[in-house]
């Protein structure tokens, strides 16, 4: 009687599925794996330990599929074109085939099944991936890819109860089949491993997917309120027109569970790290060691479909250790921002630590939560001062910074400024609630430099930057000019050279570029201008022309510092150096013998330096 209600459960879900007429020939490698006791035989087996029942784990390493069935199984599939075979550990399944498991005692209460499985062909089948498990009054169905965009499902009595689209969940609208245009599939699950997951514990149905051996995400939950929850059956069963393969079925009971959270210290600092312990307690009268992992989460912000919504942000997981006779427990660090940080980077207030433990073969999935407490640091502002304001090229000005803690009951800050970068210095003189220090800033071009440094912050204080500039100007010169001889007789050659000197504050620089020459009479030169050389001194430049009056009288020899620019125009001094101008002047005479020495017009003259 048992068997044949079976069936006519698991044919009440396959009648209602839309059956496709012509079947898609193909293999459909769906491995169906529940959780794996350790020591189990490769056939069902029963486990002594403390529980009354330890469960059932079945590799199905059968010959044919009337061997399957001496060891326990029974064919409870329906539709007219479904096939069996069982082979190599891998039991096939097609076109409505099931099979089930109903050798479990009375009293098992809450319960775990799972399946791992590989679609791999038929880009259009009509039919879900699904799981069937019956307790005492009810069947439920963890099934996905019943239709495009909808989710992993769960059905009781085939009513709906849990949907990952209700809630925001990454597999709402996940659909393996995704038939697009009748002919291709633009999204496919070939070769992806998936695990589907029902548990019955304390009343509280609970369905999980992963797609990971070590990965596990809770679609949903159901609180049951029927209490008639023993487990009846198990069934691996394939969809209306794929195939399924399986390589091993378990079902086990789970024993009720707390998860508990802690951290300590339990307030801390935006940027101070705190160590939250993870506490897994078996409440079962005869009490199995909890083992597995544990995964923690803290509430977060994230982005969507132009909705922000609150999502678990992964902090880190654990290996259960440290066990007891009914616990075990394990910890990770938890730190809330990569600071030194700005204060808009931070979330001060509270974070809430999920911690959800993921199970094993004896206990189900729980989660436990912590309110940690974050206090913000204190915030802080920078002021920045250039004397001189403004320099010369080769010259410095010393830039204080002065950070100043500007909470209600402030502190010193402490740390670098600039760290690691130019205008770098550490914080010092600190007073109750500011600390100054100082760089130095040389000028290297004309225009003006940029002071925009950074407090990097420290376990206290927020960083905060401050900003200024520096003006540069290019550095003055002075020019002298000399004729030799200074008293000529017309059409008589005198040599006249310039001399530009670098006359501004700091370290010389050695001026380059040309001088320009001319005259204020009739004369020539025997070129318009010459190129500066250095000399032994730096700092000083000269260079010189040769020129040759043709009509007497007082000639005056002027000069002008100048040198082309990039545009290739002629601008006075050079990148570095302002421009300058001299004048001499030479005395030229008309008689033969030459003019009396001395009686020139004297040394040169210096003119705008």
């Amino acid at each position: 009687m048992r068997i044949h209600s079976l069936r006519q459960s698991i044919s009440a879900f396959l009648e209602g599925r839309s059956l496709r007429k012509q079947i898609v020939s193909v293999t459909v490698i769906l491995i169906l794996a529940l959780t794996a006791t350790t020591g189990l035989s490769p056939h069902s087996a029963m486990a002594t330990t403390s529980q009354p029942w330890q469960g059932i784990r079945d590799d199905l390493n059968y010959t044919s599929i009337n061997a399957m069935v001496a060891n326990g199984w029974t064919q409870c599939g329906q539709g007219s074109s479904q096939s069996y075979n069982v082979s190599g550990g891998s039991l096939t399944l097609q076109n409505g085939a099931a099979m089930c498991r109903t050798n479990i005692p009375t009293g098992v209460q809450n319960w775990t099944a799972t399946a791992r499985g590989q679609w791999a062909y038929n880009q259009h089948p009509s039919s879900s991936v699904q799981i069937v498990v019956q307790t005492t009054n009810h069947v439920y169905r963890l099934a996905a890819g019943e239709s495009p965009g909808q989710g992993i499902v769960v059905y009781r009595d085939g009513v709906v109860i849990i949907n990952s689209c209700a809630t925001w969940s990454p597999y709402c609208g996940w659909y393996p089949y995704c038939v697009v245009d009748g002919r291709f599939c633009y999204y496919t699950d070939f070769g992806a491993w998936h695990v589907y997951s029902l548990n019955m514990a304390g009343g509280i149905l609970t369905a999980s997917f992963n797609d990971f051996v070590d990965y596990k995400y809770v679609v949903g939950s159901y609180t049951e309120p029927d209490p008639g929850t023993d487990l009846v059956m198990v069934s691996p069963s394939s969809g209306s027109d794929i195939g399924v393969v399986w390589s091993y079925a378990t079902a086990a009971p789970f024993d009720p569970i707390t998860t508990s959270v802690s951290c300590a210290p339990s307030s801390v600092a935006v940027d101070q790290a705190t160590t939250c312990t993870a506490t897994v307690v078996d409440t079962f009268a005869n009490e199995a060691i909890p083992t597995g992992t544990v995964a923690f989460t803290v509430s977060g912000t994230c982005y969507a479909g132009g909705t922000y919504y609150t999502c678990p942000i992964p902090i880190s997981s654990c290996t259960l250790g440290n066990p007891s006779a009914t616990s075990g427990s394990c910890s990770v660090n938890y730190t809330s921002a990569p600071c030194p940080c700005y204060d808009w980077q931070t979330s001060p207030g509270t974070h809430t630590i999920t911690a959800t433990y993921n199970g094993d073969i004896a206990h189900p999935t729980s989660t436990g939560t912590f309110n940690l407490t974050l206090t913000p640091l204190d915030t802080t502002t920078m002021d920045v001062s250039c004397n001189p304001s403004t320099i010369v090229i080769n010259q410095a000005s010393s830039c204080t910074y002065t950070v100043t803690d500007t909470s209600p009951t402030p502190t010193a800050p402490t740390g670098g400024v600039n760290p690691g970068q130019l205008y770098a210095c550490t914080l010092r003189g600190a007073t109750t609630s500011s600390a100054i220090c100082s760089a130095t800033v040389i000028g290297k071009q004309d225009g003006s430099i940029t002071i925009a440094p950074n407090y990097g912050g420290d376990l206290s204080h927020y960083k905060s930057d401050g900003g200024t500039s520096v003006t540069v100007g290019r550095r003055a010169t002075s020019m002298v000019i000399t004729c030799s001889p200074e008293t000529v007789s017309a059409n008589v050659t005198t040599t006249c050279t310039a001399i530009v000197t670098d006359t501004d504050v700091s370290a010389a620089i050695t001026p380059t570029g040309s001088v320009h020459f001319s005259s204020n009479s009739t004369g020539t030169f025997n070129a318009p201008s010459c190129s500066l050389a250095s000399t032994s001194n730096t700092g000083i430049a000269r260079c010189s022309v040769a020129y040759t009056p043709t009509a007497t009288g007082r000639h005056e020899i002027i000069g002008a510092y100048q040198s082309l620019d990039s545009s290739g125009i002629w601008e006075p001094g050079d990148n570095t150096h302002n421009g300058s101008n001299a004048a001499t002047h030479v005395l030229v005479t008309s008689s033969d013998p030459p003019a009396i020495a001395g009686g020139g017009s004297g040394g040169g003259r210096i003119l705008n330096t």
